[in-house]
């Protein structure tokens, strides 16, 4: 099937792009409403990956976006993530109730009007997409354990982190904003707990269908944060999930035995997004891993990114230089992976470097 078909009404669909820096998922619910959480920027139109797509598929984001959820504000979740919200507009805004230093202080300023405090892009995307929601007489929805974020008659969506302990150090963290004797104010610093502890895990129930949404978050190994909190909760939904998006792009530090015994089904369809940085994600190791636990893995990309090599000094590339005329990679496409269910029956589909897991071993 192309790209370009929409699914049908009573059709369930993920979405996950990738492009190697970056994700974003979108998933359609029987009755024509859609779910986005993240977002990342479609390489070759430079727009918001779900707004290239519902553009391909012929979907208005405005009056069909019904949630936005941002996971966590690091840079590679949440590219487009302002310029989405404002094409939705009957989309509610959904992120952590534990917000680091900056993004506290970022709140606090775009409710009282003020100016943006850091411009990173992050903290503008926070800034733009907050006061948008702000603008259409909205609150923002914050996730935190055990919390329904958002329902309708088809679909539940379950907050099953950060817990209750990450937010406890989130508002702990905030002392630190607070002027000491004799000593200047300080505006931006670092804060307990790292961004990836309070990342939102979303538990997506669709009919018959459940989804675990893994974000960034990492393990602890504490019963307190991380995912062994998720697996010893009693508020969480009892279901295990069919469908698990790896968090943190596969890494081992994300990684927990617990959450593939009991919160998944056994062969799970599991997605992946890579991250091409200075950091290669998932390693060989980490693909290894995940096929001890499921066969059905995906992952949105196996292209890496790699720049003009400066060694081969061919004849051609001199001349090309001498003429003054600089080189560049052709941009990557941004890798997609499409599962949709009709009738109970599902169909995975590829698109633009998009594989089996298997495929990303040969990095």
């Amino acid at each position: 099937m192309t790209r370009s078909v929409c699914p049908n009404p009573d059709e369930i669909e993920i979405s996950l792009f990738g492009p190697g820096k970056g994700e974003s998922i979108l998933i359609h619910i029987p009755g024509g409403d859609w779910i986005l959480v993240d977002s990342c920027i479609d390489r070759a139109t430079k727009k918001p990956a779900a707004l290239e797509y519902f553009e391909k598929i012929g979907v208005n984001p405005s009056d069909s976006i019904k949630l936005i959820v941002a996971s966590h504000w690091h840079d590679d979740h949440i590219r487009g993530l302002a310029q989405t919200v404002k094409a939705s507009k009957q989309a509610e805004l959904c992120f952590s109730s534990a917000l680091q230093c900056n993004e506290f202080l970022q709140l606090s300023s775009t409710i009282s009007g003020q100016a943006v405090i850091n411009e990173s892009s992050g903290i503008d995307e926070f800034h733009n997409s907050l006061l948008e929601i702000i603008n259409r007489g909205k609150a923002p929805i914050f996730a935190s354990e055990g919390s329904l974020v958002w329902k309708n008659d088809n679909c539940e969506i379950y907050a099953l982190a950060p817990s209750n302990y990450a937010q406890l150090q989130a508002l702990g963290s905030y002392q630190e904003l607070l002027p000491k004797h004799l000593e200047p104010k300080k505006c931006l610093v670092p804060s307990i707990p790292t961004i990836n502890h309070i990342a939102v895990v979303l538990l997506v129930k669709i009919q018959d269908i459940t989804i675990l949404l893994g974000a960034d978050l990492e393990e602890t190994k504490s019963p307190l944060s991380g995912w062994s909190a998720i697996v010893s909760s009693t508020t969480r939904p009892a279901q295990k999930a069919s469908v698990f998006k790896i968090p943190h792009h596969g890494s081992q530090n994300a990684h927990s035995d617990d959450v593939w015994s009991q919160l998944l089904d056994k062969n799970a369809l599991s997605l992946c997004t890579p991250f091409n940085g200075k950091v290669v994600l998932p390693r060989k190791s980490d693909v290894e891993r995940i096929y001890n636990y499921t066969d059905n893995a995906h992952i949105s990309s196996t292209i890496k990114e790699r720049e003009l090599s400066s060694k081969a000094d061919t004849t051609v590339q001199k001349t090309i230089r001498e003429s003054g005329i600089k080189m560049r990679p052709a941009p990557l496409e941004t890798g997609h992976i499409r599962c949709r269910w009709r009738d109970s029956t599902l169909d995975v589909e590829h698109f633009n470097g998009a594989n089996l897991l298997s495929k990303h071993l040969a990095i």
